[in-house]
């Protein structure tokens, strides 16, 4: 995750969260994606809005997303 905005813990900003995802298996997958940030001791939850699915992955392929 990538953070830019005030230290104020009151503040606003945006964060980017990245990761991959490595299909090892023999299917074509797709994947439901929802994201959930929250501030210290689980306070202030923050959730994605609508985000797409990933697009298709072929078998033993990598798939990199950014929301």
């Amino acid at each position: 995750m990538r953070y830019s905005g005030t230290p104020n813990p009151f503040g606003k900003g945006d964060a980017t969260v990245t990761y991959t995802i490595h299909n090892t298996g023999n299917a074509i997958l797709t994947d439901r994606q929802t994201v959930h940030i929250s501030g210290p001791f689980g306070r202030l939850d923050v959730r994605a809005g609508q985000i797409d699915d990933s697009p298709q992955l072929l078998p033993v392929r990598l798939g990199r997303s950014s929301w």
